[in-house]
């Protein structure tokens, strides 16, 4: 028998509203409150990136009512995020600890953390365009320290990388995975779960050989 979380005891209590702080009387009450979710996801999708143009009932009252909306919003928001929680915990589950003796430029380890953090929440195309960022900042930060100069690309900091011994032969295969799953999503490819887990479990061996 799986342990209660906290996580699957606010999910059962959300379900007991139709639209916060209403709960459902009957089922034409359910209906309603699923038809003003999908309303309030099409409005909230129309912020988050283009789209079609919503029609005028639906938008309009999102300036009128920010009141009312908020309140919305924050349901939304409330409902999504617990239905997360379980996949972003075995996620963090997966991670190992980033423990090194050395710790890296700032920057470079906001990278580290934003892309972490993006593979938690699920959202595989940051994930990997950030981690990418980060080996390139790592490698860049490294290879300065070496007298190695400052190579534009990413390509050419692995190639300095491997000249100057900053990498050995593994992590420059670790890096390669890298850089090609982020190189693909910054042209147009998609990613998915399990590439994201692999570019995040090679970020992670490259960067504690980096900073061992």
């Amino acid at each position: 028998m799986k342990s209660q979380t906290l996580s699957a005891h606010l999910t059962r209590e959300a379900g007991k509203f139709s639209l916060f702080p209403e709960k459902p009387r009957t089922r034409a009450d359910r209906e309603a409150g699923a038809l003003v979710r999908d309303v309030v996801r099409e409005v909230l999708e129309s912020r988050e990136w283009v789209s079609k143009e919503l029609v005028s009932s639906f938008a309009d009252p999102v300036e009128r009512n920010r009141d009312v909306w908020r309140i919305r919003y924050d349901e939304h928001y409330s409902r999504e995020l617990l239905r997360r929680v379980p996949k972003m915990v075995e996620r963090t589950l997966s991670l190992s600890r980033l423990e090194a003796s050395q710790t890296p430029a700032q920057a470079t380890n906001l990278y580290i953390r934003e892309a972490t953090r993006c593979y938690i929440l699920g959202l595989w195309a940051g994930c990997a365009a950030l981690a990418r960022a980060a080996l390139e900042y790592a490698l860049r930060e490294k290879v300065d320290a070496a007298g190695g100069g400052a190579p534009a690309t990413l390509g050419r900091l692995l190639e300095a990388a491997a000249r100057l011994r900053i990498l050995d032969g593994p992590h420059l295969s670790l890096a390669s995975v890298v850089k090609t799953g982020g190189d693909r999503v910054l042209h147009g490819g998609r990613a998915s779960d399990t590439t994201a887990a692999n570019i995040v479990a090679a970020l992670s061996g490259v960067v504690l050989y980096l900073y061992r």
